[in-house]
C-alpha cells in the first residue's frame, strides 16, 4: 500500500492529475471529473479521508497479476507444467460467492498465466458445484488452489 498524503492536504489540480495518471491502467476510465464526483459523495468532514484513500490505492494490471501467478507456479512444490511430471492431482478453482465475481476473473488470468485454454464449459460457479458434488472430501484436501477474494 502506498503512503497517503498528510491529513488536510488540499485536493488541488495537481493531486487529482496524479490520481488520474495512477489509475490510467484501471479497467474503467478514470477522469478528473469522476474523481471529484466520487469525493463529493462523502460528507464534507470525510472528504479528506476519501482523498487519502485515493492516495493509497495501487492499481495492479493484468500483466502484473499474470507475472505473479507465473512466479507462484514456479514455487509450488509438486507442480509442473508437464502433467506427467506433477506430483499428485491438481485442480485450480475460482473462489467466489457467485459467477462474475473476482474468482472467475482471477481464474481466467491464471489460465492465461499457465497458457491453458478454458476446458470446462459454463461458469466457474458451475465448475465448483460439480467438483464439490463429485469430490466432497477431495475439495477439503491439499493441492486445491482457490483464486479470488476470501
Amino acid at each position: 500500500m502506498k503512503k497517503p498524503n498528510r491529513r488536510t492536504t488540499k485536493v488541488n489540480a495537481r493531486r487529482v492529475r496524479t490520481w488520474v495518471n495512477e489509475y490510467a491502467n484501471y479497467r474503467h476510465t478514470v477522469s478528473e471529473h469522476r474523481i471529484l464526483e466520487w469525493i463529493k459523495l462523502f460528507a464534507p468532514k470525510h472528504r479528506d479521508l476519501a482523498a487519502r484513500v485515493l492516495d493509497c490505492i495501487d492499481i495492479i494490471t493484468h500483466d502484473q497479476i499474470v507475472a505473479a501467478y507465473k512466479s507462484i507456479l514456479r514455487g509450488l512444490d509438486g507442480w509442473n507444467r508437464d502433467k506427467r511430471k506433477r506430483k499428485g492431482k491438481w485442480r485450480f478453482v475460482a473462489y467466489s460467492a457467485s459467477a462474475g465475481e473476482s474468482g472467475d476473473s482471477m481464474l481466467q488470468k491464471f489460465r492465461h498465466a499457465r497458457r491453458v485454454p478454458n476446458r470446462i464449459g459454463g461458469t466457474a460457479a458451475r465448475a465448483r458445484r460439480l467438483l464439490a458434488r463429485r469430490f466432497p472430501v477431495w475439495m477439503r484436501g491439499k493441492n486445491v488452489i482457490m483464486l479470488g477474494r476470501q
